[in-house]
Formats: structure tokens, sequence, C-alpha cells
């Protein structure tokens, strides 16, 4: 990869890194479409960011079709890792558009490409998106034995935001189960080195945090909390946790009995998912139709 396509992927991290999608993503398509054939392992990294971009953003066909135009690219050019993280990718899209036969092939392509590269964190990642995948098909305790696991393997390994990730998700499985000792105990887990987390990480669990204290009737707390993770979840820049953020935003607003504010979290929840093109949409719209 040239110095400049170099400058141009750290240019378009970093921007990402800040919420700066918008920019990120105009660079990246300027960038791809003055590439030649002779850029493989260029033409790979950049679409895979571009993948990464709009699956923040929401749009799924144009993530899909990023990630699996990197992975025969990155195969040629014989960088393993783009491989990978291009399977993850394309299980991802399909974990969100509820195609599990489908998100479970992708993640499992994942897992064996990062394990014969030794890419650990990506490894971890998808053995997650596998674990979700088993909690989708009603198979909680198979999810959560695996996520402990993989856990235990992300502190061995020395990975804070993987073994955060992992730790997050049996959170959200005890809440689920409302098993709010469990959930504690997870979220405590996920949290105990923040600063080393990226915003979109510390915004989810920040979710999970006002939903635990609305069920145990802190409802002031619970509003303050969600909007600290709403903050967090608007640098991250993924459209699909900070429509859900707003809606639970509105809706712990609404518990309050501060009807204004509620009325306008709701309507950004309706604007971010439906930009988006979200399912989450058809929640955010029947609460709205309550409220009215």
């Amino acid at each position: 990869m040239t110095a400049e396509r170099l400058e141009t992927l750290a240019f378009c991290q970093a921007a990402r890194a800040r919420g700066e999608h918008a920019l990120a993503q105009t660079v990246l398509d300027v960038a791809i479409a003055q590439l030649t054939a002779a850029d493989t392992a260029t033409h790979a990294a950049l679409l895979l960011e571009r993948a990464e971009l709009a699956l923040a953003a929401g749009d799924l066909s144009l993530a899909d079709e990023a990630a699996r135009r990197a992975g025969p690219l990155a195969q040629t050019a014989g960088t393993p890792a783009v491989m990978a993280q291009a399977a993850w990718l394309v299980g991802q899209v399909a974990w969100r558009q509820l195609a599990l036969d489908k998100a479970r092939y992708w993640l499992g392509q994942a897992v064996e490409l990062a394990l014969q590269a030794e890419l650990w964190p990506v490894a971890l990642r998808a053995q997650r998106g596998l674990a979700n995948v088993l909690a989708a098909n009603g198979d909680t305790a198979g999810a959560q034995a695996r996520l402990q696991a993989l856990a235990a393997d992300a502190q061995t390994l020395e990975l804070p935001v993987e073994f955060a990730a992992c730790q997050l998700d049996l959170a959200q499985l005890a809440l689920a189960a409302n098993d709010g000792a469990a959930t504690l105990a997870h979220l405590q887990a996920a949290l105990r080195a923040p600063d080393s987390l990226p915003p979109l990480l510390r915004g989810e669990a920040g979710l999970v945090r006002a939903r635990l204290l609305l069920a145990i009737g802190d409802t002031a707390a619970a509003v303050a909390a969600v909007g600290e993770a709403v903050a967090l979840l608007r640098l991250a820049g993924d459209q699909r946790s900070l429509g859900a953020g707003l809606l639970l935003q509105g809706q712990l607003l609404l518990v309050a009995g501060q009807a204004e504010p509620a009325g306008l979290a709701l309507g950004e929840a309706l604007a971010v998912t439906t930009r988006a093109q979200l399912p989450e949409r058809a929640i955010v719209e029947a609460v709205i139709a309550r409220l009215a």
C-alpha cells in the first residue's frame, strides 16, 4: 500500500473515531474511485473501511457489497487480516437482517481465517457473534457458556475491549432474564477500565445501566444514565445503537413525566431509524402513536 493511501486510510479512521463519518465517507469514495487495478491490497483495505462506515450508517446493502468485494481482493493481495474482517462484516450484515444461518456461516469463516492468521481480536469478535446467534435461536445457556469462555480468553490475551464486549453481552442476557444481580456484576466487569473502551461500547453499556436503574425503580438516575449514553452513541456514529438509545431516552422521559423532551427524543429516534432504514422504526412509531 502506498504511503499516500496509508495516509488516506489513517485519516478516515481518525475521522470516524472523532464522529466525522460523512467526511470519512467522502474521502474514501474519492480514494476508491482513483485506484487502479494494480492497487489490490489498497483497494481491499479501503473497501473494508467503507464497509465499516456503511454498517454504522445502517446502509446494509452497501456494507455487504463493499465487504464482499474486499474479501477476494484481500485474498489476491495476501492480506489475511482484511479477509477475516471482511467475512466478519458480511456476517454482521446477515445478523442485522436476522438471516441467522447466513450469519453463522460467515462468522464461522471469519473465525477460521482469523485463527489461521493469529488475529485474536477478530477471532473473538466473530465468536461473540456466533454466541449471539445461539441466543437468538433460544440457546441462552449455550450463549452464556460461550461468552464466559471468550471473556476468559480475552483476559488471558490481554484484550480489554474484547473482554468488555463479552461482559456486556452477558449483561444484556442477564437483563433479559430479569437477573438484576448478574446484570450489575457483568456491567461492572465490562466497565472496570472505561477509558480504554470505544464510545460505542461505553454507550451501549450505558443503555443497559439505564434499563437496570429503571428496573429497580430509580427513574431519575435512569434518565441521567441514558442521556450520557446517547451522547456517547452520537460520537460513535452507529445509527442502530443511537436509534435504540433515543427510543429508550424518550420512553424514560415519559416515565419521568417530561413529555416535551420525550417527544423531542422520540422524534429524533424516528428520524434516525427512518434514515437508516432500521426495523426499530416500527417500535418508535408505536410509542409515538401511544403518546399522541
